[in-house]
């Protein structure tokens, strides 16, 4: 998971509001941990694939922290995580930093644990939002096509998690011999490329632009904190 005690000081002050009015019975449960996987969602898409400076964001955070412990409202709430999006620059930008997104043990740009990290966080909120769960399993960092092949196999669209186990069956087999491990998969990210791709072929470009649009279009949208309160 993303390094919480760095998003818990940039967004203590909002969360400790959204924390009191839950305590206060304002705030449902259920739109509180919402609200919560928003913020952690922008903060991912913000500083880990965008690499924008959190210190950006304390205009919005300080301003609704008051908002919402002195003002506290649904609207108040959706206004907040609208401030938030808004700070995403466009699309063609985050299509730009999605695409230096990636990992490998061959590509000299892609190695080490910081480009591990930032995969790893990555392939989780698309995981969590594909399956609908809050909170991913144990697993390692499966490349669809051969690290070794070629240097854009490394991209963010090649890479989905997997379980340890089924990573080692899938040794150097063919993507056609591994769609039938992908679909004893946990992972409904792994399940998805046996479904999506096994009558057609694989492009890593085209599922990075895939992903790029998953997350800025939905796991940003503020449709996530469209909830009635009671």
């Amino acid at each position: 998971m993303l390094n919480k005690q760095k998003r818990q000081v940039q967004f203590r002050p909002v969360v400790l509001s959204l924390l009191h009015q839950k305590e206060l019975g304002n705030l449902s449960e259920e739109l509180y941990e919402q609200s919560i996987k928003y913020i952690y969602n922008f903060f991912v898409c913000y500083t880990l694939i965008g690499e924008e400076k959190s210190n950006k964001l304390q205009d919005v955070v300080y301003k609704y922290a008051v908002i919402l412990e002195n003002q506290y409202s649904y609207k108040n709430l959706k206004c907040f995580g609208k401030a938030l999006k808004d700070k995403i620059p466009d699309y063609e930008w985050f299509l730009n930093s999605f695409h230096n997104l990636g990992w490998s043990n061959q590509t000299e740009m892609f190695k080490g644990d910081k480009n591990k990290k930032r995969v790893q966080i990555t392939l989780e909120i698309i995981e969590q939002f594909i399956s609908q769960k809050f909170g991913v399993s144990e697993y390692t960092i499966e490349h669809i096509l051969s690290d070794s092949e070629n240097e854009g196999n490394a991209h963010i669209g090649n890479l989905i998690p997997l379980e340890a186990r089924l990573n080692e069956k899938c040794g150097n087999k063919s993507l056609e011999e591994k769609y039938e491990i992908y679909a004893n998969s946990c992972f409904a990210s792994a399940r998805g490329i046996r479904e999506r791709y096994k009558d057609k072929q694989f492009s890593v470009q085209k599922r990075t632009e895939y992903l790029c649009k998953l997350i800025y279009n939905n796991i940003l949208e503020l449709t996530q904190l469209d909830y009635s309160e009671e």
